[in-house]
């Protein structure tokens, strides 16, 4: 059939994850069955990696973050998966040309999460502003995210076409008035979303728990795609699957 249902999440960042949304998109996947499961990336949190971090975040372990990562994968199974910033942490180490147990132990985890993402047949694409999208059909792209904006939406039709992304970690659209009815979402996170180092920055107002859902034409690019979002207020889930 050309037309198939799909699932988009993102930003879980390890063991960061929220709880309430990692239960409930576990759910979710087994009530409606979509054809398609996508991660657009931020699998893995990764603090200690974090450029100029503190001495604090620097003496983090990273095992509970990665075993985090693991499981909500193990559990969502997605079949596409776009590394995000955070994950290209690892990345970013394990290929360093400095010897020394980091580098050893950076390239030990990222063999380990590589043996991981094979076993479960995902495929996955490194965080790149060219290489790292996947084009799920016609015209139409998955990644994870490279820019944070007051629209980031808009500025993704710009330089990317039609495209599905997270990254910053809230819900956005924009449609171009163009031939090719090019347009763009951005998703919530999965990520607990009111945390220390965002207190004082104000596009965590705009920040929600959620993800993407909808039917995708495989043929002919076509889309539908609808929010999952929980409200804060009542904590309850606006699902248009379910009201």
């Amino acid at each position: 059939m050309s037309w198939q249902t799909f699932i988009a999440v993102s930003d879980t960042h390890g063991d960061q994850i929220d709880r309430d949304f990692e239960k409930y998109t576990i759910k979710w996947i087994k009530d409606h069955k979509p054809r398609h499961r996508w991660h657009l990336g931020d699998v893995f949190n990764l603090v200690p990696l974090r450029k100029n971090c503190d001495s604090s975040e620097r003496a983090q372990g990273l095992k509970d973050d990665i075993n985090a990562g693991l499981s909500y994968l193990r559990q969502f199974r997605p079949h596409r998966l776009t590394w995000g910033n955070h994950d290209h942490r690892l990345n970013l180490l394990a290929q360093s040309n400095k010897d020394g147990l980091e580098v050893d132990y950076a390239r030990m985890l990222k063999g380990q999460i590589d043996k991981h993402v094979d076993k479960l047949k995902i495929t996955s694409v490194e965080y790149d502003v060219e290489r790292g999208w996947q084009e799920v059909a016609p015209s139409k792209r998955i990644g994870h995210g490279y820019l944070s904006s007051m629209y980031p939406a808009k500025v993704n039709c710009l330089h990317f076409g039609s495209t599905l992304t997270g990254h910053v970690h809230s819900f956005d659209y924009h449609a171009m008035d163009d031939l090719d009815r090019t347009e763009s979402y951005t998703t919530g996170a999965g990520c607990i979303i009111k945390q220390e180092y965002n207190r004082t920055h104000r596009r965590r107002l705009k920040h929600a728990v959620g993800f993407l859902c909808g039917v995708i034409n495989t043929k002919s690019g076509a889309w539908q795609v609808w929010q999952v979002k929980r409200d804060e207020k009542t904590k309850q889930w606006l699902d248009p699957m379910t009201i």
